[in-house]
């Protein structure tokens, strides 16, 4: 996770991982914040993606996605030996 402050605003991204598709998906804080806000007043989960990380742009979020692919992949083989 990057340690570095920077302010979030609606046209940064967001990067974010399923445990269920096990799988990783980059999208703008606006859109994720508007899908939260109609699953809220729906009332019925919508996947169960969570919050890795934030961007200030597409580029950064592909690359802080590449991160934590290594080191998932990193995880993965410690568990298994």
């Amino acid at each position: 996770m990057s340690t570095e402050h920077f302010s979030i605003t609606s046209e940064s991204y967001v990067i974010l991982w399923s445990p269920h598709r096990k799988q990783f998906h980059i999208e703008t804080v606006d859109d994720r914040l508007r899908r939260n806000r109609r699953i809220f007043k729906l009332g019925k989960p919508e996947g169960d993606f969570i919050a890795l990380d934030y961007a200030n742009s597409y580029a950064e979020a592909v690359e802080k996605q590449k991160g934590f692919e290594v080191q998932r992949t990193n995880n993965l083989s410690d568990q298994t030996g």
